[in-house]
This record gives C-alpha cells, sequence and structure tokens, in this order.
C-alpha cells in the first residue's frame, strides 16, 4: 500500500501553539502566520476560540474580510457549549466559505463543582442544548456533509444507557442469537483467515474485542452474513418501519448504516488486509456478499464481476 495523493492535514499552532507561548501573537504575527501555513500548503486551519478575546474575535473577521482564505481551505474553530458563545462563534465566521466549528463542555469534577456548581445530568443538558443550538446556527449558514464514524460510538453508548446491558451483549442476545449467526462476534477466533499483503503473510493480531465497539470491531464471514440480510427483511431483528428508515437516504446517500444507490444498498468495511463489501437490492431479487483476508483485493470489483457472471444466468 502507498499514498497516492497528499493527505489533508490541519494546523493547530494559532490555536493550541498560540496557547502554549509565554507572551502570546499579536493580530498582526497570527496573519502572517496564517499566511505562512497556506504557502506551506495547509488546507485545514484552526485559527483560535474567537469568543476568547478581542484579538481572537479581530483576527478571524480580519481573515475573512480581507479575503485571505482561499477557496479550498477550511478554518476551524473551537466553543464552549455556552449559547452566547456559541452565538458569538458564528458571528465571527460570517462570510466564511468553509468552516469547522469544534463544541466542547468541560465535564470533570472540579469543573462540575466548582465553576458550574452543577450535577451531572445538568452538565449533560449544557451539552444537549449547546448541540441543538449550533445544529440550528449550522442549518441557517449552510453545511457541507462530511463522512464520519464518530455517531456509531455514539449509538453504541446510547444503547448501552437504554437497555442496561453491554452494547456486546445487546447485540448478541437481540441479533445473533435470534438469527442464528454462531459464527459472528466481537473476538476474533482462533479458525481466522491469516492477513496477507503484496510481500508477506502478515502475522495474524486482529484483537478488536472492545476496541472498535460499536463503529469497528465486528467479526463476521458469509453465512452469518446472508442471515442477517435476510433477517432484517423477514422482520426477525427490526420492524418494516425501521427497516425504511434504514434504507432511507440522507446526506450524502447515506441511509443507517448503509450506502444507498436507488434500490441497491451496500455495507463496505476494511480493517488492515481484511475487507467485505455487502451488496443488495431492497425487493430482495440480489444479494451479493464478498470477503477478503488480501490486502490488495477489491471486494466492491470482486461483488461486480460476481453480477456479471452471474447475469447470464438470470436472464
Amino acid at each position: 500500500d502507498y499514498i497516492d495523493h497528499a493527505p489533508v492535514w490541519c494546523s493547530v499552532d494559532l490555536r493550541d501553539g498560540n496557547q502554549a507561548l509565554v507572551v502570546p501573537m499579536s493580530l498582526e504575527q497570527k496573519l502572517q502566520f496564517f499566511q505562512l501555513l497556506v504557502d506551506i500548503g495547509f488546507k485545514e486551519i484552526e485559527v483560535g476560540f474567537p469568543a476568547a478575546s478581542g484579538t481572537e474575535y479581530e483576527f478571524l473577521r480580519a481573515l475573512i474580510e480581507h479575503n485571505m482564505v482561499p477557496d479550498d481551505v477550511t478554518l476551524q474553530v473551537l466553543t464552549q457549549a455556552r449559547e452566547h458563545i456559541i452565538r458569538k462563534t458564528f458571528d465571527a465566521l460570517k462570510g466564511c466559505k468553509n468552516a469547522i466549528v469544534h463544541v466542547y463542555n468541560s465535564t470533570s469534577l472540579a469543573q462540575r463543582e466548582q465553576v458550574f456548581r452543577m450535577s451531572k445530568e445538568e452538565i449533560k443538558q449544557i451539552a444537549v442544548d449547546g448541540a441543538k443550538l449550533l445544529k440550528e446556527l449550522t442549518e441557517e449558514a449552510g453545511e457541507k456533509y462530511r463522512y464520519s464514524d464518530s455517531d456509531y460510538f455514539l449509538l453504541g453508548k446510547i444503547i448501552e444507557k437504554a437497555s442496561g446491558t453491554s452494547y456486546t451483549s445487546y447485540v448478541s442476545e437481540n441479533i445473533l442469537k435470534p438469527l442464528g449467526m454462531n459464527n459472528s462476534g466481537f473476538k476474533a477466533p482462533k479458525s481466522i483467515a491469516n492477513a496477507y499483503d503484496d510481500s508477506k503473510n502478515a502475522e495474524n493480531k486482529l484483537t478488536l474485542g472492545g476496541v472498535g465497539f460499536s463503529a469497528l470491531g465486528f467479526i463476521s464471514n458469509v453465512s452469518d452474513t446472508i442471515r442477517y440480510i435476510e433477517g432484517i427483511f423477514d422482520e426477525n431483528v427490526i420492524n418494516s418501519d425501521s427497516l425504511l428508515a434504514m434504507h432511507t437516504a440522507y446526506k450524502g446517500g447515506y441511509g443507517y448504516g448503509v450506502k444507498i444507490d436507488g434500490d441497491r444498498i451496500t455495507i463496505i468495511s476494511e480493517v488492515g488486509a481484511y475487507s467485505s463489501t455487502i451488496t443488495y437490492s431492497t425487493d430482495e431479487t440480489e444479494l451479493f456478499v464478498a470477503y477478503s483476508n488480501y490486502a490488495s483485493s477489491d471486494t466492491s470489483k470482486l461483488n461486480e464481476l460476481f453480477k456479471d457472471y452471474l447475469r447470464e444466468f438470470c436472464l
């Protein structure tokens, strides 16, 4: 494997780096440093905490009003999950073409007891209210879609909270056992296929139990995957309303954990040399499942080869 294009690097020098200085940079110095980062080629630049001080606010406004931000550069800013700070942050971003807003809320015991003087539930509510306001202001400003699997981690925590049991136990009792998926789970079995790359037989160290949680770490095979797809259509583990929601395209053509293209549903996963692609139709006439333990293989293309081969027999 090799990198065939430059990765997206984010510079945090103007925020985290500046914060570490004994004497923080002046407005003029920050503007010069920003231009240096652009000249170097950074496409994502964290510029600061615009609601924290007059200098931080004026710096961001100067970048926008003087057209110093190239169209292909995204600014990143930080804000606490507090209404007046969030609103001031969005005021500072007016006119910015591309921005990422990081919102946070302090949860430590010292912060809760000495600063906020609030309970855990009240601290959680600050985060909830801040997220709702952020969503509201983002929709007003316009937004871009970018894939992230962070919500899957959050979903796992929600399932644990609602069910009162661990995520792995819940999946086992409510999905794996009812569907007879006896060869699936969150711990790598001794019989798992070795992983291969182009040069050597890679040592098998696939021990994902507890690491990937609800976003990564589930291990299965072809026969169990078929049981799962057939099971969701037979309403053995989810009802028809949930299945419809799962197969409805939202942002970027994604449903609930699946990629949607018309009546074709695709699920793709990859961990090191292991990969899989599942493709099926919502009318239940097609189902293709491909697993690979070879790093350079493309299971999506393998699925297409299956389709091409079988097409002449299905006409």
